[in-house]
């Protein structure tokens, strides 16, 4: 957009905003007028010469056009396209050239987005076998001591013989008139119905010295040959199966099993 330059007495005011300063400009002693403006005696012109003079007012010049570029020659700064001398004014200074530099190029291409990729490592082993404990100690039974079960014991005879249920003892003792063997203690066994014989049940009396044992007979009889003296007053009783072991308790025990387990005075021995 071009200006209007304004002539009175030799001076002119040229209102300039550049960098946020207003200055008020003295009037451009320059022989050119600004082509293509109108002067205010009408004899401006719209070309490169001045109408009258033939005088041409070349860019860049005071007075005169800015270059394309905006810019004008040096101690001369281009204010609304128009290259004026603002050399001697407070506060204002010329701004630099602008940068006009080209772009830099387009950035670098990526590399290949699929490198290749990297198996991982064996995993991690590991620690070595658990070692296996010892075996557990065992724990003395101070019943039975070493004796184990069979489930096949049975007495020597195996039959039993007779007298299932009877006190054994008033025959088998000793000084007896019937001449039955000396036993330390007889009984009989039975399943759990209190009827049935229960056969190759170990009976156990341990007296906190000695331990004596037998198996019961196919008719259920137990009995022990003498062979020494069983201390009754400190006498434990227990009997075991196949299925489990069952110990005597509530009463002293004695030689004389069926005696008192009959089915009148305490329950019959039965089996686990």
């Amino acid at each position: 957009m071009n200006y209007p330059r304004l002539s009175s007495h030799g001076f002119f005011v040229l209102m300039l905003v550049a960098g946020g300063a207003t200055a008020i400009a003295p009037g451009c002693a320059s022989p050119y007028k600004n082509p293509g403006s109108q002067s205010l005696d009408g004899t401006g012109g719209a070309n490169t010469t001045t109408p009258g003079t033939g005088v041409a007012c070349p860019a860049g010049t005071e007075g005169c056009d800015c270059y394309g570029n905006g810019t004008c020659n040096t101690d001369l700064v281009c204010a609304s396209q128009l290259c004026v001398n603002l050399s001697g004014l407070i506060g204002v200074s010329a701004g630099g050239t602008s940068g006009n530099g080209n772009g830099g190029a387009a950035g670098i291409n990526g590399g290949n987005d699929s490198g290749p990729v990297t198996t991982g490592g064996a995993g991690i082993t590991l620690g070595g076998t658990t070692a296996t404990g010892g075996t557990s100690a065992t724990v003395a039974d101070t019943f039975w001591k070493t004796v184990t079960y069979s489930a096949t014991g049975l007495p020597n005879p195996s039959n039993g013989n007779h007298n299932q249920g009877l006190n054994c003892i008033q025959c088998h003792v000793s000084g007896s008139s019937t001449g039955a063997p000396t036993w330390l203690f007889g009984g009989t066994v039975y399943k759990a119905d209190g009827t049935t014989p229960a056969p190759n049940v170990q009976v156990g009396i341990n007296d906190g010295t000695n331990l004596y044992t037998t198996y019961s007979a196919t008719n259920g009889n137990i009995w022990l040959p003498a062979s020494g003296t069983i201390n009754w007053a400190n006498a434990q009783v227990r009997i075991r199966d196949s299925n489990g072991e069952l110990t005597m308790a509530g009463a002293t025990p004695a030689a004389t099993c069926n005696l008192c387990h009959s089915s009148t005075t305490y329950p019959r021995i039965t089996a686990p």
